[in-house]
């Protein structure tokens, strides 16, 4: 008996990868029509039994990969003492009738389809058809029965029947009595009965004690009176502007200097807790000594007064710097 290690497995796969790569076939392509995986046909080429479960089944596949390729192996799986396992898939192989090949081939092809995209289903094609005419037939259904309620004058034929109905269920045994009511026009109330049918001046009306008849009184139309228009709210005025106030505040002590217009002269050390509010337009001259320790603001807007400090800690400002 011949064991795996005696097979010609390089001298096989080297022959069926040249034919292979010779004919322009892919790897997947021709393990797809073979019915094996990508990994058992490259183990074919590269000489190995590494993706097969026995000799016996890589025996058969190296024979169906030589019959598809038309290559003669050398040496041929025939001509080799094979083992008993072999020798059964190598009888299995002879005596499976062609019908098993051809069902066979055509799965393949099948699976192909499958695999592409390409191939419909025969029964959902069918199921579609029979989709498509039933909802035909239904709306030709809906349609007719919407055209025969119409030609039997649906829906006032209905109306109709019911009045018909309630005239039916008027006694027999009970008396009608007969009033005549002379129509006269009344230019002031004008009147208009429910039946438009033209009438004689007088006309008996029947008059059943379970039925009445229905007049309608059309009132003239009263408009309401227009409301009267009212004055919209003043705008209201706009805040007079923030009078032109310095306004200094201190963070240490600070003594300070204000020349007035007037003549006046005010000097005094402010803290903390002082505040100098004066008036801008009566200022001649302003010094602050400490500049740095003080947050001036005027018209509420901030006011750097170390602008005027000259490099030093003192501030000198001016009339002409204020304008």
């Amino acid at each position: 008996m011949q064991s795996d290690d005696q097979l010609p497995l390089a001298a096989w796969g080297q022959a069926l990868a040249a034919a292979r790569t010779e004919q322009g076939l892919g790897v997947v392509e021709t393990a797809r029509e073979l019915m094996l995986s990508p990994a058992q046909l490259r183990n074919i080429e590269s000489g190995t039994l590494q993706s097969f479960h026995g000799s016996g089944y890589y025996l058969r596949a190296v024979q169906k990969y030589a019959t598809r390729l038309n290559v003669v192996l050398d040496p041929a799986v025939e001509a080799l003492p094979l083992t008993d396992s072999q020798l059964g898939m190598q009888r299995l192989n002879k005596n499976l009738p062609e019908s098993h090949a051809s069902a066979t081939a055509t799965l393949s092809r099948r699976q192909s389809t499958l695999d592409n995209g390409l191939s419909v289903s025969p029964f959902r094609s069918r199921s579609s058809r029979i989709g498509m005419v039933l909802g035909v037939i239904l709306v030709f259904a809906v349609a007719l029965g919407v055209y025969l309620s119409a030609e039997e004058g649906w829906p006032n034929k209905q109306t109709s029947q019911t009045a018909d109905g309630m005239a039916q269920q008027t006694p027999s045994g009970e008396s009608v009595q007969a009033i005549t009511v002379p129509i006269t026009p009344d230019l002031d109330q004008p009147v208009s009965l429910s039946d438009q049918s033209p009438r004689p001046a007088t006309e008996p009306l029947l008059v059943s004690p379970t039925a009445t008849r229905a007049v309608s009184v059309t009132e003239p139309l009263t408009l309401p009176a227009p409301a009267p228009e009212v004055a919209p709210p003043p705008a209201p005025e706009p805040p007079p502007p923030p009078a032109d106030i310095f306004e200094a505040r201190f963070t240490a002590d600070c003594w300070v200097e204000v020349r007035y217009k007037d003549g006046r002269v005010e000097q005094k050390v402010y803290t903390e807790r002082d505040i100098l509010t004066v008036p801008v337009d009566e200022i001649k001259g302003l010094v602050l000594g400490n500049a740095a320790a003080v947050r001036a603001q005027r018209r509420g807007q901030s006011f750097d007064v170390m602008t005027y400090a000259g490099g030093r800690n003192v501030s000198r400002i001016s009339e002409a710097d204020l304008r």
